[in-house]
């Protein structure tokens, strides 16, 4: 193990590496005061790094910690709160002067103990310990989420369902962006821009009662299809909002029997997109085997 110290703000020049001398002995990097750990793709730093395979960790000094993990491309946050901007940042980047691109990916994040903060970088999977509470406003906002979650059974506030995230009893639904994401059977909310799909067709559970405001909004170029059982439907910030500004459109469709959704989902859209309501004679035939689907 070596500690890197405190190096000040530029970080490490890519032409040289702080434990050359010992490389083949070290395992584990820390990081400590402030600065930026950058690695471009071909220097020596780089190269260093790829065969070694250590483990990287920056100390905030404030109990909170982050390491990253080079074998299991793993990214894990310690601590309780928030980070602060006192600290390290690391990035991968294949032009340093530009730092557009990633050579190293983070395949998965795990916030650990009581963290309360998201990590910017972009995961496929975001593993929330026992005693991880993120505050939800942070989802409605992230452009590009985990494409999977894993929570510990013994966190309080959150579970987890074929990837999506869900309240603890799995009554809201937070997070889902696969196309073809099962939803839980106890879904009763889907809550501001917890849909995250393109490009196909949805349909909502059976038992579903309620649409919140900004729900649909996150939606591209997909049909979603409601059940009878909605018993309200927030139409608040149900525009459609998307980052690219390309057009695109959202496909409602319900039955005439839905009440809400005739009242509340009639129309909408922006300069770039439109949500189009589509009311069919009945919906039974997207929930087969539900009696109650059959009969209205």
């Amino acid at each position: 193990m070596i500690d890197a110290g405190r190096t000040g703000s530029s970080g490490f020049p890519d032409d040289q590496i702080p434990w050359q001398k010992w490389e083949n002995e070290i395992d584990r990097i820390i990081l400590k005061g402030v600065g930026s750990f950058e690695i471009t793709a071909g220097s020596v730093l780089e190269e260093s790094l790829a065969r070694t395979e250590p483990v990287i960790r920056c100390e905030w000094g404030n109990g909170f910690a982050w390491e990253y993990h080079f074998d299991s491309e793993k990214q894990v946050y310690y601590g309780t709160g928030s980070s602060t901007e006192n600290g390290w940042s690391l990035r991968f980047v294949k032009n340093y002067s530009t730092g557009a691109e990633l050579i190293y990916e983070v395949a998965c994040a795990e916030l650990t103990d009581g963290v309360i903060w998201l990590p910017v970088t972009y995961t496929p999977t975001l593993i929330l310990g026992k005693d991880v509470r993120i505050p939800v406003v942070d989802l409605w906002y992230w452009a590009e989420g985990p494409d999977t979650f894993v929570v510990s059974a013994d966190n309080p506030y959150y579970s987890a369902y074929d990837g999506a995230l869900y309240s603890k009893d799995y009554s809201s639904l937070y997070y889902a962006n696969q196309l073809d994401v099962k939803f839980h059977p106890d879904l009763r909310f889907l809550e501001n821009s917890s849909l995250r799909m393109e490009n196909g067709t949805i349909v909502l559970p059976w038992g579903l009662l309620t649409v919140n405001g900004g729900a649909l909004a996150r939606l591209v170029d997909v049909s979603v299809i409601l059940p009878d059982t909605l018993t309200f439907v927030n139409a608040s910030n149900n525009n459609l909002f998307e980052m690219r500004r390309e057009p695109y459109t959202v496909t409602v469709r319900f039955s005439k029997n839905n009440s809400q959704a005739k009242a509340k989902l009639t129309g909408g859209g922006n300069a770039y997109g439109a949500l189009i309501p589509e009311i069919v004679d009945s919906v039974a035939e997207y929930y087969p085997g539900i009696a109650e689907a059959a009969s209205l």
